[in-house]
């Protein structure tokens, strides 16, 4: 902190009329991190003020030599940008920490935001920071232009909506419903086909959604020869059907083929 302070001079002290808010204007020809301001802040309010209700703020301003340039100095000076974003608004910390500054030329920075309501509720916030920033604090000229992109899905979600399809389909598996003939049968198979009510069920592959029929026709029995013979084991010449009624209970009916 020492060597941070060598070339700095202080320029101005005040205080509020209640006592308890002092302002350090700096004036320093090297950069300081806005880490070792807030270090700054707390030592002289520890120190000076030592048991006092006392709030410290430091407000600094540079005289960069002409080697600066805007670009070179958010590279050099990015991190303690977002520090002091950072405790100002979380929310807008987020936004410029994920956004992209590219310099068109040596005044001038694109912004490129992702394309969110809130993104274009805050942005303008940002800019006025950044030329707060950069332009009063560190005497630069600066022009900021805003951009939007449409935001880019990120991998974590990617997997997670992955994760949720395939717990659902686990949940699924062991559903059952009833079909028609009051059987209870899994609501999806193991090949993920989903079963109908009506007795058939509907394949979800990628070649389309199939239905197969799982129960013959009565017209596929009268005239299919395979269906006579499958007919006439157990009673010979009879069919035994079950018939649902109103009251939920199944009525057995024979009908002679």
């Amino acid at each position: 902190m020492k060597n941070l302070l060598t070339e700095t001079e202080v320029t101005k002290v005040g205080m509020n009329h209640e006592r308890d808010h002092l302002r350090v204007y700096l004036s320093s020809t090297r950069l300081i991190h806005k880490k070792d301001i807030r270090q700054l802040e707390s030592a002289i309010a520890q120190q000076i003020f030592k048991g006092r209700m006392m709030q410290v703020k430091v407000i600094e301003k540079y005289h960069l030599s002409e080697q600066y340039t805007p670009e070179k100095l958010l590279d050099l000076y990015r991190d303690s940008i977002l520090e002091e974003l950072k405790d100002y608004s979380l929310m807008e910390y987020n936004l410029l920490r994920t956004a992209k500054m590219e310099f068109t030329s040596e005044s001038h920075m694109l912004l490129t935001l992702e394309n969110t309501i809130i993104a274009q509720m805050r942005s303008h916030e940002i800019v006025e920071f950044l030329e707060k920033v950069i332009c009063e604090r560190c005497g630069l000229d600066l022009a900021v232009e805003l951009a939007y992109e449409e935001p880019k899905e990120s991998k974590y979600k990617k997997n997670s909506d992955l994760q949720i399809q395939f717990e659902i389909k686990n949940i699924m598996k062991k559903v059952h419903i009833r079909n028609d003939d009051g059987e209870s049968v899994p609501a999806v198979t193991e090949g993920g086909a989903e079963a109908v009510s009506d007795g058939t069920t509907t394949s979800g592959g990628t070649g389309g959604n199939a239905t197969t029929n799982t129960v013959s026709s009565a017209k596929c029995c009268k005239t299919c020869g395979t269906c006579r013979k499958t007919a006439g084991n157990g009673e010979k010449g009879k069919k035994e059907f079950k018939r649902r009624f109103e009251g939920g209970g199944f009525k057995s009916r024979t009908i002679r083929m």
